[in-house]
C-alpha cells in the first residue's frame, strides 16, 4: 500500500479507464503533468486486470463503459477489492437518479463530460487527499490495534457521521456481536429507541478533547438479544495532531466504556438499604420520645377517671382518650420493631409449626373468596427469632396479600429449607451465603408498580385509602427480618400477583456453627455437552442462568421471549428448555408444549418468582419436567436440569 503522507509525486498512483482514446490520452496527460503516476484502461475488463495487483489512491473511470463491464461494475469491484480508493465518476449524460446511484455504490464524486482540465486536476488532488487521510487512519488503527484489544470494557472508533470504524473484540461480545457484525453499523444500532438525551448521542460523536470531553456518561445500550446494559462511558475526539493547531484534522471520536449494570444494581440496593436504616434511626426516635407523651396521656387520663363519677360524659370522653392514646402505643411498639429495638427475647422455633399453628387464624384473616394452600417443608425448618414476630410477619404478609385480591384468588404460604450461595449473595446486598429456612407469601393479585416497590417498606407508606391502614404493616416485617439477619425478596407483575419471600438463617442444632458462610454443599452435577435453551424476559436472570450453566459443562442458548424460542429451535437441536412461567407474547406452559411437538424428548424446567403457578397447575411436571424458584441458587438450578436431562434420557 502506498504511503501518501510527504510521499514524492511519482508515487501517487491513479488509474484512468475510458474507452474513447483521444480522452483517455488527454486526461493521462492533464494528471501526468500535475505530478501523478498515470495508469490506463481502454476498457472495464482492463481495469479489472489492473486493479487485480495494485491499489490506486484515485480512479478517473468513464460511467458509460461498452461491454459487459459497466462502469458501475468496474466501481463495485474496486470498492470491494480496494475499500480506500477514491473513485471519480466521467459522465456525458448526468441525471439525478444515476449520480445518486452511483455516490450510492461508492463513488467519491463525479465529472461531466467535456472536462475542464483545471477542474479534472482540483477534483482528483481533492479525492487523493482524501484517499491519504483514509491510508492514515488504517495505519493508526494497525498501529494501536493490541491497545484496543487489552483494554478492558469496550472500546470504539466512530466516524464523524457516527459510523462505528472499528470495535474491540470484547466489547463487541459484550453487545452480542463480533466486530465485522458492528463496523460500518451507525451508533443507533446500539442504543434503545426511547433514549433520545443530547448526552448519550454526544458520547459517540464527542469532538471536544481534554476536561471539556465527555467523562462518566452512564449510557444505555441495547444487546443483539433485545437486553440492555448501562455502561460508563468516556469519549473524546480524535485529531491527526493537537486540535488547537492550525490545520488539524478532526477523524472521529474515540470512546471507552465499561459494564457498570451489576454495579448499579448493587449501588441501588446499597442506597435503598442506607434509606430505610436513616428511617430506622427516625423511627426510633420518634417512637422513644412519643412513648414519653403517651405515658404522660395514659397516666393522667387514669388519674381524672378516679376523680370523675362513672357513666358522666367527661368519664366516657376519657375512655376515649385513653384508647386512643393505646391506639397510639401500639403504632409505637411497631415503630420500634422496624428500628430494629425488639422487645421479644428470641429463640428456637421451628418456622414450620409456627404456620401450622397459624393456620386457622389465616383462614379467618381471608375472606372466603379467596382459595388459601399451605406447601410446608417436612423436614425441620429451625431458626433463632421469637414465635410471636414470625407470626407477625406472616400475618402482616398475608393481610397485604388478601387487600391486593379484592375480588378473590389464591394465596399461597410456602416454607422450604434453602442454601443462598456466592454467586446469589453477590447480587443482593447484606446477604451472606449459607443456610436459610424460607417462608413466602403468594398472591394472584394486581401486583405492583416499580415505583410502589421502591417506597414498599418505608413506615407509613400505603396504597390504600385513607383510614384504611397505618402504613406500618410491612415496615414492621422489614424490622423483623432484619433483626433476625435475615433477607426480604420481593417479585412483583402489573395484574400478575406478587411474591414475598422471607429468608431467615437457619439454625443447623446437628451442627453447631456460627459462621453460616462455612456452610458446604455438595458438589453440584456437572453437564456433558448438552444444549439447554434458556427463555427468560429479564436480562439480569438470562445472564445469571447462562453463566451457572455454561460454567457446569452445558452448552446455552439465550432467547428472550418465546417466539425468539420457537425460532431458535428450528435451528438447533434441544436437549432441555429453561424457561419462565410469566413472559410476554408466549407464555413458559405454551411454550414447552410447542417445544415438545418439535422435541418430544425434550426436557422442561420452569423458573417463577410466583408460588403455585405449576407445582399445583401443570401436568407436564409428570414427565420430564421440574419447577424452580426464584431467586434459584446454582446448586438448586443445577440439580434440577441433571434430573430432568438423565430422566428423558431413561436408563442406560
Amino acid at each position: 500500500m502506498p504511503n501518501p503522507a510527504g510521499a514524492p509525486p511519482s508515487c501517487r498512483p491513479v488509474l484512468v479507464v475510458d474507452d474513447e482514446a483521444v480522452l483517455l490520452d488527454l486526461i493521462a496527460d492533464v494528471l501526468t503533468d500535475a505530478g501523478y503516476q498515470v495508469s490506463r484502461a481502454i476498457d472495464g475488463a482492463a481495469a479489472l486486470d489492473a486493479i487485480a495487483t495494485t491499489e490506486f489512491g484515485v480512479v478517473v473511470l468513464d460511467k458509460n463503459l461498452p461491454g459487459e463491464r459497466s462502469g458501475l461494475d468496474v466501481l463495485r469491484n474496486i470498492r470491494r477489492r480496494w475499500p480506500l480508493t477514491r473513485v471519480m465518476l466521467l459522465t456525458g449524460y448526468p441525471s439525478k437518479e444515476s449520480i445518486l446511484q452511483a455516490l450510492k455504490d461508492g463513488a467519491f464524486d463525479y465529472l461531466e463530460k467535456p472536462i475542464d482540465n483545471d477542474l479534472l486536476v482540483e477534483q482528483v488532488h481533492r479525492a487523493w487527499q482524501a484517499y491519504a487521510l483514509a491510508v492514515e487512519r488504517e495505519e493508526l488503527f494497525r498501529k494501536y490495534e493490541t491497545l484496543f484489544e487489552i483494554v478492558p470494557g469496550i472500546v470504539w472508533f466512530m466516524t464523524e457521521e457516527g459510523v462505528i470504524r472499528r470495535i474491540n473484540r470484547e466489547g463487541a461480545a459484550m453487545l452480542g456481536y463480533t466486530p465485522g457484525e458492528l463496523a460500518g453499523q451507525r451508533y443507533q444500532v446500539l442504543i434503545p429507541p426511547r433514549v433520545d438525551k443530547p448526552a448519550v448521542h454526544w458520547a459517540f460523536k464527542e469532538r471536544r478533547t481534554g476536561p471539556r470531553a465527555t467523562r462518566g456518561q452512564l449510557v444505555e445500550m441495547v444487546t443483539r438479544a433485545g437486553a440492555t446494559k448501562l455502561f460508563e462511558v468516556f469519549s473524546t475526539g480524535a485529531y491527526d495532531r493537537a486540535p488547537q493547531e492550525p490545520g488539524a484534522r478532526y477523524w472521529g471520536t474515540l470512546g471507552v466504556g465499561w459494564d457498570v449494570t451489576e454495579h448499579m444494581v448493587l449501588e441501588e440496593q446499597l442506597q435503598q438499604a442506607r434509606k430505610m436504616e436513616a428511617l430506622g434511626r427516625l423511627a426510633g426516635g420518634v417512637a422513644h420520645d412519643f412513648n414519653n407523651l403517651l405515658a404522660v396521656v395514659i397516666n393522667n387520663a387514669d388519674f381524672l377517671k378516679q376523680a370523675i363519677p362513672e357513666g358522666s360524659g367527661n368519664y366516657d370522653d376519657l375512655l376515649q382518650i385513653e384508647r386512643a392514646a393505646q391506639r397510639g402505643a401500639d403504632m409505637v411498639s411497631q415503630l420500634l420493631t422496624f428500628s430494629r429495638k425488639p422487645k421479644n427475647v428470641a429463640g428456637q422455633v421451628d418456622l414450620s409449626d409456627v404456620v401450622r399453628g397459624l393456620q386457622s387464624l389465616l383462614r379467618r384473616v381471608v375472606n372466603e373468596s379467596i382459595e388459601l394452600t399451605f406447601d410446608l417443608e417436612a423436614e425441620p425448618t429451625r431458626v433463632v427469632a421469637a414465635a410471636s414476630q414470625i407470626e407477625q410477619v406472616v400475618l402482616n404478609l398475608a393481610a397485604n396479600a388478601r387487600d391486593a385480591m379484592p375480588d378473590g384468588g389464591h394465596l399461597t404460604v410456602q416454607t422450604r429449607n434453602v442454601v443462598l450461595d456466592a454467586e446469589f449473595a453477590a447480587s443482593h446486598l447484606g446477604v451472606r451465603p449459607g443456610a436459610y429456612v424460607m417462608v413466602a407469601v403468594s398472591d394472584t393479585g394486581h401486583g405492583m408498580s416499580p415505583e410502589v416497590r421502591e417506597h414498599l417498606f418505608e413506615p407509613f407508606f400505603t396504597t390504600k385509602s385513607p383510614g384504611k391502614g397505618t402504613g406500618l404493616g410491612l415496615a414492621t416485617v422489614y424490622g423483623i427480618v432484619t433483626q433476625c439477619a435475615g433477607h426480604i425478596s420481593i417479585y412483583s407483575e402489573a395484574d400478575a400477583g406478587t411474591s414475598v419471600k422471607v429468608y431467615l438463617p437457619a439454625h443447623l442444632a446437628d451442627e453447631p456453627r456460627t459462621d453460616l458462610e462455612a456452610a458446604t454443599l455438595a458438589e453440584p452435577p456437572a453437564g456433558g455437552g448438552e444444549m439447554i435453551l434458556v427463555v427468560e424476559d429479564e436480562p439480569m436472570v438470562r445472564r445469571l442462568a447462562k453463566r451457572i450453566l455454561e460454567r457446569a459443562g452445558y452448552r446455552v442458548l439465550v432467547t428472550e421471549d418465546g417466539e425468539a424460542a420457537l425460532a431458535a429451535a428450528e435451528q438447533q437441536p434441544l436437549d432441555l428448555a429453561l424457561t419462565d412461567v410469566v413472559m410476554p407474547k408466549i407464555g413458559g406452559t405454551e411454550l414447552a408444549v410447542r417445544l415438545r411437538e418439535r422435541f418430544p424428548r425434550l426436557g422442561i424446567v420452569y423458573m417463577s418468582g410466583y408460588i403455585g403457578q405449576i407445582t399445583t397447575q401443570h401436568p407436564m411436571l409428570e414427565q420430564g419436567a421440574a419447577f424452580v424458584q426464584k431467586p434459584f441458587t446454582a446448586a438448586v438450578l443445577l440439580q434440577a436440569v441433571r434430573r430432568v436431562l438423565d430422566e428423558m434420557r431413561g436408563p442406560t
